[in-house]
């Protein structure tokens, strides 16, 4: 079957404003340079006072290992109304954080995160559990 290219029935109209072959004028926009994530958790939930309660409580590194605390983390997330208290902030470095959101199964059991129905300040986190670890600590 043989094709034809496609035609159209009409003209294209031309936008009377704009002269042919002038370049539109191009907007520069001034984006902020962003800012070095140093663990302040930037539009994380969390409040001043509640950073600097999990900083001391921590002593400034992660809750898992020793490396430097690079984020706060919600233990009962934010999408599921987790608020910004001391009881639901977790300070973790980006290993351990990238590892909680990838193993959520593992990260309930051991009260790294804890369901939108609980309560955070009634479940305890096992953190030095191994990855490994197949044992409900929590009943979640």
């Amino acid at each position: 079957m043989k094709r034809t290219p496609l035609r159209r029935k009409t003209q294209l109209k031309r936008n009377p404003q704009r002269e042919p072959g002038k370049k539109k004028d191009l907007i520069k926009y001034q984006h902020s340079p962003l800012p070095k994530h140093n663990g302040n958790g930037i539009g994380n939930g969390f409040g001043k006072d509640v950073k600097e309660a999990v900083r001391e409580r921590q002593y400034d590194v992660c809750a898992m290992c020793t490396a430097p605390m690079f984020a706060f983390h919600h233990r009962r997330m934010r999408s599921q109304g987790g608020p910004g208290s001391v009881e639901n902030c977790l300070g973790l470095c980006l290993d351990h954080h990238i590892l909680v959101h990838n193993r959520v199964n593992w990260a309930y059991r051991h009260g790294l995160l804890v369901r939108s129905t609980r309560d955070p300040r009634d479940i305890t986190g096992f953190l030095l559990c191994p990855v490994e670890c197949e044992i409900n600590h929590v009943d979640y």
